[in-house]
């Protein structure tokens, strides 16, 4: 996404990291196994992934929430649900 930014920038970092559903989780780490079986350099580390994005009267606001490298990978690759976030 690209967004001319006229307005202020507000990040919200969340307190909590982004946690999924275990039949997710699953699909995420089969598919993780296969692309470190094509690229065994690969490695699962911790990332940041936007999880809502607001524009506001005055501001952008976009809110952002620690996962992993798989979980990103899979989310770029195959695709989740875009109304998927942290289940409370």
């Amino acid at each position: 996404m690209v967004i001319k930014l006229d307005k202020e920038l507000e990040i919200i970092k969340g307190e909590e990291n982004v946690e999924l559903p275990k039949d997710i989780l699953g699909k995420i780490e089969s598919f993780w196994q296969k692309q470190v079986e094509i690229n065994p350099h690969l490695f699962n580390g911790e990332v940041w992934s936007v999880t809502n994005f607001e524009e506001l009267e005055d501001k952008f606001r976009l809110t952002v929430q620690k996962t992993n490298y798989a979980h990103y990978l899979y989310d770029e690759r195959v695709g989740l649900e875009k109304n998927l976030h942290v289940l409370t």
